[in-house]
């Protein structure tokens, strides 16, 4: 039985696509602003308001 073997050319492709793929998100990661950072002030954290709790019947 004889295995599968691609083109090396297809495989160089692959590998290459991996790469710039891997190279993208470690990019936007660093360069782009966290979402959560904004939103997530200290007077974010605190709710200062009250609750009521009604009990379905």
């Amino acid at each position: 039985m004889k295995k599968y073997m691609g083109n090396k050319k297809e495989v160089l492709l692959f590998y290459l696509l991996m790469i710039a793929v891997i190279g993208w998100f470690v990019v936007a990661e660093t360069v782009y602003p966290s979402e959560r950072i904004k939103d997530s002030g200290s007077e974010n954290l605190a709710y200062r308001g009250t609750f009521t709790w009604q009990r379905d019947q």
